[in-house]
């Protein structure tokens, strides 16, 4: 539906504040009724050519997009750290796919994931496989060639590989309003005027759009799009 002139502001309100309950309510039931998932450690990648204060870095950032697509519960480092001094375990070294399902075995995890990083040239590569601890098979793999600065890869490789090894289903949303160059916000994060593409948004997820124009009434509407969907939303 195209704008409104602005009539009743108070209106507004009250139905923003009723998207924000909706929201409030929804993270509400998640938080109370969990899903079981699956325990993931995460080893630090091997590194081939690559400053070690870099891969520092990229471990760091890795496992926080890790925690935040939410596919598996992650053991944290602290954690990993603490039971391997236990167990007088040393990880340098543990290369082979073998050894690393030892690793899994001695953290309880049902899952592990390696990678390595590496440079040739200019380009920076990237591979990791999740094995599955109890059968000691493959289940994921994904690999990603960065030519460049390195600041590309934890700009934008890590997240792109994480949704590739993770498999979080994505999809994408253009946003056209009538009058045009309205302002479009998402997350209550301005973003800039319409039209607006917004891609690899994670499917099955509500995202909170607000549409802004001078003159008119503001639109705040939540949405809620399914695997590799593509929608085109007029507003």
């Amino acid at each position: 539906r195209n704008f409104e002139k602005c009539s009743h502001l108070g209106l507004r309100s009250v139905m923003k504040n009723l998207i924000y309950l909706l929201m409030t309510l929804t993270m509400f039931v998640s938080l109370a009724f969990p899903k079981n998932k699956p325990t993931l450690a995460i080893l630090e990648f091997n590194v081939v050519n690559v400053d070690s204060g870099d891969v520092k870095i990229l471990n760091d950032r890795f496992m926080s997009i890790a925690v935040e697509r939410g596919a598996y519960q992650i053991i944290t480092r602290g954690d990993m750290d603490a039971i391997m001094k236990e167990q007088k375990f040393q990880l340098s070294g543990c290369v082979t796919d073998e050894c690393v399902v030892e690793v899994g075995q001695l953290l309880g995890a049902e899952y592990i994931l390696r990678g390595t990083i590496g440079k040739i040239g200019k380009t920076y590569t990237i591979d990791m496989r999740i094995i599955n601890i109890e059968s000691s098979e493959i289940t994921s793999t994904s690999n990603m060639d960065i030519r460049g600065e390195i600041d590309k890869l934890l700009t934008e490789g890590l997240a792109k590989i994480a949704d590739s090894i993770f498999k979080i289903p994505t999809a994408s949303l253009k946003v056209v309003t009538n009058p045009a160059h309205a302002m479009v916000s998402l997350q209550g994060e301005s973003i800039g005027p319409a039209p607006q593409d917004f891609e690899e948004l994670f499917a099955d997820t509500s995202y909170l759009l607000t549409i802004d124009l001078e003159g008119y009434q503001s639109i705040d509407t939540l949405i809620l799009l399914s695997k590799d969907q593509k929608k085109t939303l007029t507003l």
